[in-house]
């Protein structure tokens, strides 16, 4: 909204995204925002945003395990 790109993904921002953003808990808002969710989306996860399910997004999975040095440990990881 702020630059004035609605329809936009992200109003047109490059965003750089890290970490597993399917384990975000949704914000609760005022009545007015949860009315809107509620209207407008499946519900308030930030996986059915639209700009998620609908645009083509560029993906990049990390797989290589620095932290961890047992190899078992880091296959059930």
């Amino acid at each position: 909204i702020a630059r004035g790109k609605r329809k936009l993904p992200f109003g047109g921002a490059q965003v750089v995204m890290f970490g597993d953003p399917y384990q975000l808990a949704p914000v609760p808002g005022n009545n007015e925002e949860r009315a809107y969710m509620a209207e407008n989306y499946q519900s308030s996860w930030f996986f059915d945003a639209h700009v998620w399910r609908e645009d083509s997004l560029e993906r990049y999975e990390l797989n290589e395990i620095f932290r961890q040095h047992d190899e078992h440990f880091k296959e059930i990881l």
